[in-house]
C-alpha cells in the first residue's frame, strides 16, 4: 500500500522500502566517498570532510523511518534519540571521552541531513494513521 506525502504542490510516494533503499544508497554515496578520497578526484576538501558525514546521518535517520514505519510515536522516540546519540558522540570526542576529533561543525551537519528524512517519516506516520482512521 502506498503513502502519499504533500509538500504543497508537491507530492511524494513513499513506502517502507522506500526507506531502506534510501539508507543504502546513502551509506554507499558516503563509502564512495571515502574510497575516492585519496585520488584527489573530487576538489573542494570540505566536500569530503562533511559529505559522508551527513550522508550517514541520512542513512541512519532512513533507517529508522524503515523499522518505526506507520509508528509515529517510536518514531518520534527513536528520531530523538538518533539526533542526541550523533551529537554526543561528537561531544565526547570533544572531551576526550572517546577518540577522535569533536567538531561542531559535525554535529551541525548531521542535524541538516538527518532531519528532512525525519520529517518525511513522521509526516507519513501521520498520514498513514489519517488514511487508518478514515478506513474505520
Amino acid at each position: 500500500m502506498k503513502r502519499i506525502i504533500r509538500f504543497g504542490p508537491m507530492t511524494i510516494t513513499l513506502t517502507r522500502i522506500h526507506y531502506l533503499k534510501i539508507s543504502v544508497i546513502l551509506l554507499l554515496f558516503g563509502l564512495l566517498i571515502y574510497a575516492f578520497e585519496g585520488l584527489n578526484l573530487i576538489p573542494w576538501r570540505s566536500l569530503t570532510n562533511y559529505l559522508p558525514d551527513g550522508l550517514w546521518a541520512a542513512s541512519y535517520a532512513s533507517c529508522i523511518c524503515f523499522i518505526w514505519y506507520g509508528n509515529t510515536y517510536y518514531l518520534y522516540i527513536w528520531s530523538g534519540i538518533a539526533i542526541i546519540s550523533m551529537c554526543l558522540f561528537e561531544m565526547f570526542q570533544f572531551f576526550g571521552i572517546i577518540p577522535g576529533t569533536g567538531d561542531v561543525l559535525d554535529a551541525i551537519i548531521y542535524i541538516v541531513f538527518s532531519i528532512p528524512i525525519m520529517l518525511c517519516g513522521v509526516m507519513n506516520s501521520k498520514k498513514l494513521k489519517e488514511l487508518s482512521r478514515n478506513e474505520e
